[in-house]
This record gives C-alpha cells, structure tokens and sequence, in this order.
C-alpha cells in the first residue's frame, strides 16, 4: 500500500517546487510526484516491487498446485495399474466369449460380454415400444413376418428393401388393435387416405379412368 509521507522541495529548472514523497508500507520505496492526478494514480496503483513480487509469489503457488496435480494423476494411474492386474476373466453365456470385467469399476460382475449386452438392451427396447405402442410382442411380429413369407401385405415388397431393413405395423386408428405387416410406402399411403374403403375405391375409378392404357 501506497502512502504520502511527507512534502518535499526542490528546484524544477529554476523554480522551487514541492513534491509529495509517496512511500510504500511493505518495501519503503518511495517516488516523488507534484501534480495530483499523478499523485492519485500512484496511490491507486501497487508498487513495481511489491508488483513483481505478488506475481512471482503467484507464479510459485501455480507451480506446486500443477506439481500436486502430477502426483495425484501419477497415483491414480498406479493404482488402476494395480486393479487391472486383478481384473476377473468371465466367459459370456449366449456367445461363449471371454471378456474382462475391470475389478476398479463399481457394482457387480455384468453377465454378458459388451456386444450381447448392447443386443439383449435393443431387443428389450423394441419389445417394450411393441408392447406399449401396439399390444403386441415379439413373437407376434416373427410369426405374422413368416406368415407373409417376409414380404409386405399389400405389394410385393420385401423387408430387406425397406428403409431400416423391416416392415411397420399397421393398426387401426380406431381400435388401435394390429393388422399386419406393411412396407413404408403401403402404410404411408393407406393412412393418407385414413382407413377410408370408399376413398380408396375412388381412388381405382380414377386411375383406370385416367389410364393410358385402354
């Protein structure tokens, strides 16, 4: 902290002047200044000693913190070098794979290697949305895909050629009760003409009365 601790005169070319003589409390350095815009600004400013002194102090702390954090991480990676080492080899009940369950990680011991856990996740998530979205299970789709012979009810589309590789289930709005298997195009189309019979045979009445062919 900077401070005025006395006045001070002296010849400023031929004119005798008076200076303030700011000192500062922590290094006892002091600097003479007369105009007072000068003279606040050094008082609002920390001394050039005292300054370089803060940031070296400041730039040692940064150091052992970074110091500290290089000993933490090196102990970290110890210690999971020494987890690893007492990882427990499992063999995978659907496909008979062995992987490594790391002994560091909480919770038990999982009882499917990673690909079949993401596969049983799937295949429980499709058969809870069949469920809920069209009371239906998984089972209901496989045996309603054979009974189409894997094509959609309405053209002869498979369900290799549809866009995700399988055919939607088409329900009826009203009842919401499943009918069959269709490809997108035939379920889209269908429900644009929204499950109206009379729409549609309209629909055969203008194009074969609209048709190049005779």
């Amino acid at each position: 902290m900077r401070t005025v601790t006395g006045i001070q005169r002296k010849y400023e070319g031929t004119r005798l002047r008076a200076f303030s003589v700011i000192t500062c409390s922590a290094c006892s350095c002091s600097v003479l200044e007369r105009k007072r815009s000068q003279i606040e600004k050094l008082l609002s400013s920390p001394c050039p000693t005292c300054l370089a002194i803060e940031k070296k102090q400041k730039k040692e702390l940064k150091a052992k913190q970074r110091e500290l954090q290089l000993k933490e991480a090196r102990i970290l990676r110890e210690q999971r070098a020494c987890d690893k080492a007492d990882d427990t080899i499992l063999s995978c009940p659907q496909c008979s794979k062995e992987f490594v369950h790391e002994s560091g990680k909480p919770g038990r011991p999982a009882k499917l290697c990673p690909d079949c856990r993401v596969t049983s996740t799937l295949k429980d998530r499709r058969s809870y949305h069949l469920l809920k979205a069209y009371g239906v299970t998984q089972e209901w789709y496989d045996a309603k895909l054979v009974e189409q012979n894997y094509t959609c009810a309405i053209c002869p589309a498979t369900h290799e050629e549809t866009r995700y590789g399988q055919l939607y289930i088409d329900h009826d709005h009203s009842t919401g009760k499943a009918r069959g298997l269709l490809c997108q195009h035939c379920n889209h189309g269908i429900g644009k003409f929204y499950d109206n019979i009379s729409l549609l045979e309209n629909s055969i009445l203008y194009l074969k009365e609209h048709s190049r062919v005779k």
